[in-house]
């Protein structure tokens, strides 16, 4: 039990963490914002799929099914942090950005020899901007910026059917609030500029269902098949806009009047999803495939849609260790991941799909003294491009995981 309350403790500190996560991203402006991937720096490594993958020693919570596969005499804990470095390119410059942000913190245990349980805390989305643009129908510079993100905090469990087959439920909390501000800055000194500041606050639960088959064909060779799904949610929302007309006094905005205080209140549909995956393990390899998808063109604020559409993922990775006989230097002892993957965004811009690829890699670092690994991933993705006005993207994310694997209530043999 005293692990467990300095398990509780730590989620609390670290959600304040949470808050300060920000994204760099012009196209943070849609949506909820930028969606946060698999951070695991273990999945990342093999291009974000994770569906199809259970382990007694890493913690895969994008499929709840899989925390009964966790050693019954053991407990698991992880976090990490990233760092971002994103270039961002139009047709006439350039800009550089970059990012240092913790990136999650999970904990899974099991509850009986069947039953596996895990809870913790992951970034869902983040908003972060600062567009500036001139605007020759209004003779006026129109500024566009926004911040915030929005947390989830989860617990799951998942029941071993039997010795193949297992289901699971994560029950998510999701939470944060995302603040987005517009000003517009005529040329005639005679007309009033506008600013507005609108803050959308979210909360509310929604969850996951999950399964897992996994055949062990000999020794050697095993192949596994997984599932996850979750049903459209109405998120609690709130909707809070002030919009002001101002005049510059030197570098001083004065306010000249507020003629708009909204507050809304209803809900946010977040809209379903599905993701499969296949993995196949043959001796030291472990090759996976993962598919998502989800239907943005539900997605709702207030009852009013936009024009979203539905986006896909599809992921593939590799992971390679050298076999026990083969080690004879350092370098043989890393646990090695390559990945690839391609994502079609819900957002059309121009008559331009948004679409991602992205290139993987990554290392498994073993501490042969402890408990204690270390994962490292780097991922480079690519999107958007330098035509009709667009701002192309390119990221280099690099990851770095810490995960400890616990002994968990062992009974003490006395003489």
């Amino acid at each position: 039990m005293y692990k467990l309350i300095r398990i509780l403790f730590l989620l609390l500190v670290v959600t304040k963490s949470f808050a300060q996560i920000g994204s760099t991203s012009p196209y943070s402006i849609f949506l909820l914002g930028e969606q946060h991937g698999n951070v695991i720096s273990k999945y990342a490594a093999m291009g974000g799929g994770s569906t199809a993958l259970n382990s007694t020693n890493t913690i895969n919570p994008f499929n709840p099914a899989t925390y009964s596969f966790i050693n019954s005499n053991s407990f698991l804990l992880s976090t990490g942090i990233r760092h971002n470095i994103l270039n961002l390119e139009n047709s006439t410059e350039s800009q550089l950005n970059q990012t240092t942000l913790f990136s999650h913190f999970i904990f899974a245990f099991p509850l009986t020899k069947k039953i596996g349980a895990s809870v913790g805390l992951l970034p869902y989305s983040d908003v972060g901007y600062d567009v500036n643009t001139f605007d020759q129908d209004y003779d006026a510079e129109m500024i566009y910026s926004g911040d915030g993100g929005l947390t989830k905090l989860y617990f799951g469990s998942s029941y071993m059917i039997n010795n193949n087959l297992s289901f699971g439920v994560n029950g998510s909390y999701l939470f944060g609030r995302l603040n987005k501000r517009k000003k517009i800055i005529f040329s005639d000194d005679l007309i009033l500029n506008s600013r507005s500041n609108a803050s959308l606050n979210l909360k509310g639960f929604y969850y996951e269902i999950g399964l897992l088959y996994s055949k062990d064909l000999n020794e050697n060779k095993k192949y596994s098949l997984g599932l996850v799904f979750n049903n459209d949610t109405e998120i609690s929302s709130t909707k809070t806009e002030i919009v002001e007309t101002f005049e510059y006094s030197g570098q001083i905005e004065n306010v000249k009047d507020t003629f708009v205080i909204t507050e809304n209140s209803g809900y946010t549909l977040l809209p379903r999803s599905v993701s499969s995956g296949f993995s196949y393990k043959s001796n030291n390899i472990l090759f996976l495939i993962d598919y998502s998808t989800q239907n943005w063109s539900d997605f709702e604020i207030f009852g009013s849609k936009e024009n979203y559409y539905n986006s896909q993922r599809f992921s593939s990775g590799i992971e390679y260790n050298f076999k026990q006989s083969e080690i004879d230097n350092f370098l043989k002892k890393l646990v090695y991941r390559f990945g690839f993957s391609y994502y079609e965004s819900p957002l059309q811009i121009s008559n331009l799909m948004l679409n991602e690829t992205s290139v993987t890699f990554g290392l498994g670092i073993p501490n042969y003294k402890s408990r204690t690994k270390y994962d490292i991933s780097v991922i480079y993705t690519s999107r958007g491009d330098t035509e009709n006005s667009l701002i192309k993207e390119q990221f280099l994310k690099i990851g770095l995981n810490i995960s400890y694997d616990g002994i968990w209530f062992v009974k003490r043999k006395y003489d």
